[in-house]
C-alpha cells in the first residue's frame, strides 16, 4: 500500500500575530545574529530577539497535514503584505497611496492578539456583572415583574406555554387558562425565595464559560472569512494619507498597531474607532517614521502628539510596546498599558448595567 504523501507545512505551532517585517523595523543589531527590540510591559521592560515576541502556540490554528489552515493562508499572505510595507518605508514624506495603507493597516490590526485579548477581557467583565445581578434575589425579583398583582407579557407567554402543554388534562379539571396564570402567578410570587435559592449557582455556570475560547474562536471566523474587512478598508481608504519622517527617532509600536482620533476620548487604538468618528490616524513605521491621515497629519497636532506619544501608545496598549533597544528601560511607562482600553471597557459595561437596573425585563 502506498503511503500517503505528507503535505509539506508552511509555518509551525509558535505562530505570529505582528509579523516579523513590523517588528525589525523597530528592531536593533545585537552582539548575536539576530535583530532585538525593547519590550515594555506592565511590570517589566527586557530585551528579546524580534521572533521572542508577538507569537502564541497555534495562535490561529493547529498543525494539519490534510488541509490548509489559517496560519497557513496568513503565512501565504504575508510576502503580499510585507511588500506594501516595504512600499511605504521606501517612500518620500508627502502623499502616498490611500489604498496601499487601508490593506496593509486593516490587516494589520485585525490580525493581531489585541483585538482578540481585549474582546475576551470586556465578555469576562460583562459576564461577572450580570452573574452579580443574577445573583441578587431582590433584584431579579424586581426585574421579573414579581409582586404585581397581574403576570407581565413576557411572563404570561411561559405561563401560557406550559398551560399548552397541559391543556387536555388542565381542560378535564375544569382550570381554565386565566386560572391556571393566576395560580402559578401567585405560587411563584410567595416562593420566589424558595424557587431562586433552589436554582442554578450563576457564579459556577459562570466560571465554566469559556471567555478566551469563544474570543478566539470569533476572532479566527473573521479572519477566516477575509484578512481585510471591507468596511473599515473602504473608511480608510477616503482619508488622505501622508508619510510624516522626522530627524530624531521617536515612535513606538503599539500592540493595537495604530492610534486613531476620537472626538470624545482622544488618541486610542484604532480599531476601537467607530468607522463613522475617525477623525485621525497615525500608523508608526519605525522609530522615526509613520503614516498619518486627519487631524495627525496636521504638522502642529502631530507635534503635540509626538511630544507625548510613548505615553498615548502605552495607553492603547493591551499587553506591551515595542521600542529599539537603545531608547532606554525607562522609554515608556509600563504602568499606562491597557488604562485606555480597561477604561473604555469599564465605563461601556456600567453604562448597561445602569440601564438594566432602570428598565425591568418585563417592559
Amino acid at each position: 500500500m502506498r503511503k500517503r504523501r505528507r503535505r509539506s507545512r508552511v509555518a509551525g505551532r509558535k505562530q505570529h500575530y505582528i509579523p516579523q517585517f513590523l517588528l525589525r523595523s523597530f528592531a536593533e543589531p545585537a552582539s548575536g545574529d539576530k535583530l532585538q527590540i525593547r519590550v515594555f510591559t506592565r511590570g517589566k521592560s527586557f530585551v528579546v530577539p524580534t521572533d521572542g515576541i508577538a507569537a502564541q502556540r497555534e495562535f490561529y490554528s493547529k498543525l494539519s497535514d490534510d488541509s490548509v489552515t489559517l496560519d497557513d493562508r496568513i503565512t501565504y499572505a504575508k510576502s503580499e503584505y510585507a511588500d506594501l510595507f516595504r512600499k511605504l518605508v521606501k517612500h518620500d514624506a508627502g502623499d502616498v497611496d490611500s489604498s496601499d495603507v487601508a490593506r496593509l493597516l486593516t490587516h494589520l490590526s485585525v490580525r493581531g492578539n489585541h483585538i482578540r485579548s481585549t474582546a475576551a477581557a470586556a465578555n469576562a467583565y460583562a459576564l461577572s456583572r450580570v452573574t452579580e445581578l443574577l445573583s441578587d434575589v431582590s433584584y431579579v425579583k424586581r426585574m421579573m415583574g414579581f409582586g404585581l398583582t397581574e403576570p407581565p407579557v413576557r411572563i404570561k407567554k411561559v405561563l401560557d406555554d406550559e398551560y399548552n402543554k397541559r391543556q387536555q388534562h388542565l381542560g378535564r379539571v375544569r382550570v381554565s387558562r386565566h386560572g391556571f396564570r393566576r395560580f402559578m402567578f401567585t405560587q411563584m410570587n410567595e416562593r420566589w425565595d424558595e424557587l431562586f435559592s433552589s436554582g442554578l449557582d450563576m457564579k459556577s455556570v459562570a466560571g465554566l464559560t469559556d471567555i478566551a475560547g469563544i474570543a478566539r474562536e470569533a476572532h479566527n471566523e473573521v479572519l477566516l472569512h477575509d484578512f481585510e474587512p471591507t468596511q473599515r478598508v473602504s473608511a480608510l481608504e477616503v482619508l488622505d494619507w501622508q508619510i510624516k519622517v522626522g530627524t530624531t527617532p521617536t515612535f513606538v509600536l503599539t500592540d493595537a498597531i495604530a492610534l486613531a482620533h476620537d472626538p470624545s476620548r482622544g488618541a486610542m487604538p484604532a480599531m476601537f474607532t467607530g468607522l463613522d468618528d475617525i477623525q485621525g490616524v497615525l500608523f508608526p513605521l519605525s522609530p522615526t517614521r509613520a503614516v498619518c491621515a486627519g487631524v495627525y497629519a496636521d504638522d502642529a497636532v502631530l507635534e503635540a502628539l509626538t511630544c507625548n506619544f510613548r505615553n498615548f501608545a502605552a495607553s492603547a496598549s493591551w499587553e506591551f510596546v515595542i521600542a529599539p533597544p537603545s531608547y532606554g528601560a525607562e522609554a515608556v511607562n509600563g504602568e499606562l498599558i491597557g488604562s485606555c482600553v480597561g477604561s473604555l471597557i469599564f465605563e461601556k459595561i456600567e453604562e448597561a448595567v445602569a440601564e438594566s437596573l432602570a428598565e425591568p425585563f418585563y417592559k
